[in-house]
């Protein structure tokens, strides 16, 4: 089962992986929820969790929301970097938010376009050639 250790202390654990290009990325719910916060400064930041004085409590953890519409966490996290305790750095953050595409942005567009035409086509074309609207090319 692959894991993944930092300062040994496991993170996460799961059968249930994506592995690309050698790397497994783990579901969210194989992830603990005790790693960043969010700082005063507004930003993340590694901490420890626990009850000390140094520590920060679990209630105070952010924990990341793959469907929020909001990317500003998400994109935070992937520029997450501590060379004294990462000892590496994200590279990306997988999201997963309905949006539509390109290509169903344009169809929809030429359709409420096509919706507000009125008139025959070659109605509309002799409105076309006849109307006074002219354009000089130079």
């Amino acid at each position: 089962m692959p894991k993944a250790v930092w300062n040994d202390t496991v993170v996460a654990e799961s059968d249930d992986t994506v592995v690309v290009e050698g790397n497994h990325y783990f579901p969210r719910a194989a992830l603990r929820d005790d790693l960043i916060r969010d700082s005063a400064t507004g930003g993340v930041k590694i901490v420890e969790v626990g009850d000390e004085p140094d520590q920060v409590s679990p209630d105070k953890v952010l924990v990341h929301d793959a469907h929020s519409p909001d990317a500003t966490t998400a994109f935070a996290i992937s520029r997450l970097t501590d060379a004294g305790r990462l000892h590496q750095a994200p590279i990306g953050i997988f999201r997963q938010v309905s949006r539509p595409t390109y290509d169903d942005l344009a169809r929809d567009q030429i359709a409420q376009a096509a919706a507000g035409v009125t008139g025959s086509k070659s109605e509309r074309l002799g409105a076309l050639i006849g109307g006074g609207d002219t354009w000089t090319v130079a």
